[in-house]
């Protein structure tokens, strides 16, 4: 059966190519970013595209009204927009987490916030959220990002009770490091990080090491083949873990505790410097 499906971050990565995904597979696509532009190819192939900030009420209320009322129905909003900033904790100028948060975390909740009270009405539901497999665990380096998505499983996982009564599923995507251009955006970012102070030897090794697992990263066929099971399955999974590191992470953490877990990221990172 053909769904309508909104997506956010649908100008590049994930949202792009599931956008993509859906579209050949014939359901129907809103598909929302800030860069409009990015997004006509998708208009030319049967999206409907919107100019969209998760950061403003107004710009999500717009979006999800026009579909509402092009549609009157909708069976899954895809929350995917999100960027990362690297960097350590002690980081001078926490409005670019606040940023980060505004998005990640918040503007998530903005597009709930936005279309539950018609899913309740409409009896029926599926939130399908673009998770990380940095909701598990952090590494020095991105503690601020993986933060954010710690906070975003833990608020999913709420969420998903709260809605259990209404017939609104919550679906977690949790891929590990994926070619998506993510990286593009983050790393570029840790040029404008002093090496000169107490931290220089961790970043000039943290440099390298996150260049060089996205470098070796996985494609996004399994992400995105996760993410439209999530749409078409009957009963969808709470959690798809969609890369071998997603999958692999967390059980070695559990394995070696917190402590041998720390020392061995630690240990691991470090020693890209050495390497580089």
């Amino acid at each position: 059966m053909k769904k309508i499906v909104m997506i956010t971050g649908a100008s590049s990565g994930f949202g792009y190519a599931l956008a993509l995904a859906l579209l050949t597979k014939g359901h129907t696509v809103y598909a929302g970013a800030r860069r409009f532009e990015a997004m006509k190819p998708l208009a030319n192939k049967g999206a409907h595209i919107f100019k969209l900030d998760v950061t403003s009420e107004e710009s999500i209320k717009a979006m999800v009204d026009a579909l509402i009322l092009q549609e009157g129905r909708l069976d899954a909003v895809y929350t995917n927009a999100g960027y990362g900033e690297y960097g350590v904790i002690e980081e001078p100028n926490l409005d670019k987490v606040k940023a980060m948060y505004d998005v990640n975390l918040f503007g998530v909740a903005r597009v709930h916030n936005a279309v539950l009270p018609f899913l309740r009405q409409q009896g029926y539901g599926r939130l399908i959220i673009t998770a990380s497999l940095v909701g598990h665990i952090a590494i020095p380096g991105i503690g601020w990002y993986a933060s954010s998505k710690h906070a975003l499983r833990a608020m999913s996982e709420a969420l998903r009770m709260e809605l259990s009564p209404y017939a609104i599923t919550v679906t977690l995507i949790e891929p590990g490091a994926v070619k998506t251009g993510f990286d593009t955006v983050a790393v570029p970012a840790l040029d404008d990080v002093s090496l000169k102070g107490p931290y220089q030897n961790l970043l000039a090794a943290f440099n390298p090491f996150i260049q060089k697992s996205y470098q070796n990263a996985a494609g996004m066929d399994s992400t995105i083949k996760a993410m439209v099971k999530a749409l078409e399955s009957k009963h969808p999974k709470w959690v798809y873990r969609t890369t071998i590191d997603a999958k692999g992470y967390p059980l070695l953490k559990a394995l070696l505790g917190l402590k041998g877990y720390s020392k061995t990221a630690y240990r691991i990172i470090m020693s890209s410097k050495k390497k580089a």
